[in-house]
């Protein structure tokens, strides 16, 4: 910096303006990559240092290339995590950013989540036989305990025997990467806690059942159609036919008549063109439809290719924002405003995007907020 003494830009005020800018502008930039696509919200919601709850706002959509691309939007400070109170925070989002409902595909809240963590649930009794790093702590006390008080209802039917050092509490614990040893003990643990263990996959697998509803199972079954793997060894027409009535916003009755012909011909196409070997996700697919041109050859089948992508498996992207929350927001730092630590975590969270931005944007959006003493760019 070439700046006069007095005029370094370290103020906080100061400081606070200029990461403003900086957010705003590549927010900016990712509504402008979004433009009028489809997009999914994923959000949730977590306590800071502060114990404030902040929820989470991340969109997923599928670009211009075929990419399905996550971005972080914003973390909100909201009162309570009542429906009436996430509504509010989400209708003023649509507001703020110009969104438009019309294009909401899809929404992945705490009951998506939940979801997934039946899933993580149900692989942490798996990968605590097959050695795998999921892990979840709510099952782990529920083992914990289902294997407590079987014990103590053997012990009462004089099944098994008390005293020192004899059948005291224990759990399945994960085997080490490089201590040997410790396979036999989870084996032999495993085997000692067997019947708790079965009870636990069957609870996981009840809520499971609960969980997924009737209509969220025919469209995971009707996107199968879609899978390239083993050449598009699962292509089936009449699935991706219903898939094309299940969005009947999407498709006009007449391109609902024409879908089942347009895939047929797709089919037969993509089977015989090398480009499309070994492809095997919906991803790579969409990309290479793209490359190849064949999105605007067949419109509608990629139509149905986005829809699928849209639809959010995991909740990463949100727990990382979580994680990035607790590096900028912490207990040094504890007394830092929402709207201080938004600006940061978009820069930081965005960072590819932010580093797109040109500087003549973010400059002339610091200079609009009030006036200066001196232009900015002259003093840099």
């Amino acid at each position: 910096m070439n700046a006069p003494g007095n005029n370094q830009m370290i103020a906080p005020k100061i400081q606070k303006q200029l990461v403003n800018a900086c957010a705003v502008e590549t927010t900016n930039a990712i509504l402008a990559d979004l433009g009028d696509r489809w997009f999914t919200l994923l959000l949730d919601e977590a306590r800071d240092c502060s114990v404030k709850e902040q929820m989470t706002v991340v969109i997923r959509y599928v670009n211009k290339h075929g990419e399905v691309i996550e971005r972080f939007m914003t973390v909100v400070h909201i009162a309570t995590t009542t429906a009436a109170c996430l509504k509010e925070a989400i209708d003023s989002l649509f507001a703020k950013y110009g969104l438009s409902v019309a294009r909401l595909r899809g929404q992945g809240y705490d009951a998506f989540a939940q979801e997934n963590q039946y899933v993580c649930d149900f692989m942490w009794i798996v990968g605590s036989i097959v050695n795998t790093s999921a892990s979840s702590c709510k099952r782990a006390d529920k083992l914990r305990q289902l294997e407590h008080d079987r014990k103590v209802k053997l012990l009462e039917r004089g099944e098994i025997s008390s005293g020192r050092g004899l059948n005291q509490e224990t759990s399945l614990a994960r085997p080490g990467d490089t201590r040997w040893g410790s396979h036999h003990s989870t084996l032999c643990r495993i085997e000692q806690m067997w019947p708790s263990v079965i009870e636990v996959i069957d609870i996981i697998l009840q809520e499971m059942d609960s969980c997924f509803t009737e209509t969220t199972t025919d469209l995971l079954i009707y996107m199968s159609g879609l899978d390239p793997r083993n050449s598009f060894s699962r292509f089936d027409v009449q699935k991706l036919v219903r898939l094309a009535h299940f969005y009947e916003d999407d498709f006009s009755w007449n391109e609902r008549m024409l879908v089942e012909q347009e895939i047929e011909t797709y089919i037969d196409d993509v089977r015989s063109d090398e480009r499309f070997e070994g492809i095997s996700d919906l991803g790579a697919l969409a990309k290479k439809m793209i490359e190849t041109m064949k999105n605007r050859v067949f419109p509608l089948v990629y139509r149905m290719i986005e829809l699928a992508l849209l639809l959010p498996v995991a909740t990463a992207t949100v727990e990382r924002v979580f994680s990035a929350m607790n590096i900028v927001k912490t207990d040094l730092r504890n007394r830092i405003g929402d709207e201080w630590m938004n600006d940061s975590l978009v820069v930081y969270i965005e960072k590819d995007v932010f580093n797109t931005v040109d500087n003549e944007p973010i400059l002339q959006r610091f200079h609009n907020m009030e006036s200066r003493r001196m232009q900015l760019s002259r003093i840099c």
